[in-house]
Order: structure tokens, then sequence, then C-alpha cells
């Protein structure tokens, strides 16, 4: 199953929320300009998601991170987590 993600690096990445100095520093230090990946583990899960998504990064998520939706139920499967993780990003964009 391929991995969520918010907006892509570059040209479709989210303008309104700019890299910090530290990331602006650290890729021209390294001249490493990768994508970043985030995921959370138990409930921080969506913390970690709609921060990532808010900031145009990937994510990613599964029962192996986290066993319950953003409303505290319980999740019946990965597909009702990737539903769930979805309607996040979906959000996040519009914003």
């Amino acid at each position: 199953m391929p991995h969520l993600q918010a907006a892509p690096a570059g040209p479709l990445a989210n303008p309104a929320v700019p890299r910090t100095p530290d990331e602006i520093a650290l890729e021209a230090e390294t001249g490493i300009g990768l994508e970043q990946l985030h995921h959370g583990v138990g409930p921080a899960a969506w913390a970690v998601l709609g921060r990532a998504a808010a900031r145009g990064h990937g994510v990613r998520i599964g029962l192996e991170d986290v066993d319950t939706l953003p409303d505290g139920a319980v999740a019946t499967s990965t597909a009702a987590l990737v539903a769930a993780a979805r309607a996040l990003l979906t959000e996040a964009r519009c914003r």
C-alpha cells in the first residue's frame, strides 16, 4: 500500500508554512534536501500527522503506529486509519 503524502517538497509544498532556520541551515550545510516523512506512535501519532501535514511533509500511518482514530474510537483496520489521515491531510491542504 503506498504511503499517504501531504503536499510534496518543491513547487507543491505549502508556502504558508515556511521552513525553519534550522532546516534551511541543515540543507545548506549538507546539500541534502530530502522530503521528510513523519509518523508517530500511540495517541501522539495524530498530533505528529497534523504537524507534518501543515508543513507539507509526507506521513505514514498504520495499526503498528496507533490503534485509535483521532476521536479516540478504536480503529478496526489500517484502512480506517488511512481514511482518517486522508481527511486530515485534505483539511490541512485547504487552509
